[in-house]
């Protein structure tokens, strides 16, 4: 059986979706759309903590290391909560995202105070 254009056009839509997202999120209106570019948002703020983290000394990153674990458990559950009376809705993700890159925000300016 040969797919039809039409579901090979829809398919090509689709996947092309989460780039234009990522292009354009301050020009979004569609909720999967919004919900993509903060999840972009969020990816690119991990990025930055991670850049951060890297930019320690070696001996802080070990001063640090069970602190950062236990802050990313914190994050990740304190977002969960603040995202919770949304689950089940389309709004989730925007909620959740948006949490997780503005505490991961506040946490890259954290380790970047620390950095040399």
């Amino acid at each position: 059986m040969r797919p039809t254009f039409g579901f090979c056009a829809l398919a090509a839509l689709l996947l092309a979706a989460p780039l234009r997202a990522e292009e354009n999120c301050n020009k979004v209106y569609v909720q999967t759309d919004i919900n993509l570019c903060m999840q972009h948002n969020y990816e690119e703020a991990d990025a930055a903590l991670n850049e951060a983290w890297k930019a320690l000394p070696d001996e802080t990153r070990a001063r640090l290391r069970e602190e950062e674990r236990h802050w990313i458990t914190a994050r990740d559950i304190a977002c969960k909560r603040e995202a919770a009376q949304n689950v089940g809705g389309g709004i989730y993700p925007t909620v959740f995202y948006g949490c997780l890159a503005e505490r991961t925000q506040a946490r890259t300016k954290e380790l970047r105070a620390l950095a040399p």
